[in-house]
């Protein structure tokens, strides 16, 4: 287990730093695109003009499937649930935070596919990680926009916790 003032302290950084089932869902945006092709090497301005309108059209979707991915995310921490079952969504949900431009849920999730790659064998993540990447989410959800020194701090104190977790410190 990680020091209790560890743990307390990357909780504290997450509180100042931000005012069902799992699932893999595919990317269905794609289906959307008339020419998948015509994106490689030089991108066609129409092609590009279609695409953004097909994001445009399905955003509201996708927010609420990001808002769902977000929720079954921390409930699956705080069960303990086998990390080869949390890495889909923690994945799905690193892509579309960064689609939709929520860069703090982005990064938080990279940090967690990250940590998640490393425990793929184990039960469950350390208790004391995965309530801090819980605590993390629930308040980085809401959170759009560029990231502020607060959010990078969170980030890093996320970063410091996994390599602690991954050289044993903890």
């Amino acid at each position: 287990m990680m020091r209790a003032d560890n743990n307390s302290d990357a909780i504290r950084l997450v509180n100042q730093g931000v005012d069902e089932s799992i699932d893999h869902r595919p990317n269905h945006l794609i289906a959307k695109i008339p020419n998948p092709e015509a994106l490689r090497g030089r991108p066609d301005p129409v092609i590009l003009m279609r695409l953004e309108a097909a994001i445009a059209k399905e955003r509201k979707a996708y927010l609420g499937e990001m808002s769902k991915d977000v929720q079954r995310l921390i409930d699956a921490l705080h069960n303990g649930v086998r990390p080869s079952e949390l890495w889909p969504i923690a994945h799905e949900l690193r892509c579309m935070a960064g689609t939709f431009a929520y860069p703090f849920l982005t990064q938080i999730a990279h940090v967690l596919c990250a940590f998640i790659k490393k425990h793929q064998i184990a039960a469950s993540l350390p208790p004391d990680a995965a309530e801090v990447f819980a605590h993390a989410l629930q308040r980085a959800r809401h959170h759009k926009g560029p990231m502020q020194p607060k959010e990078e701090a969170v980030v890093t104190g996320l970063r410091r916790i996994v390599a602690q977790h991954l050289s044993g410190e903890h």
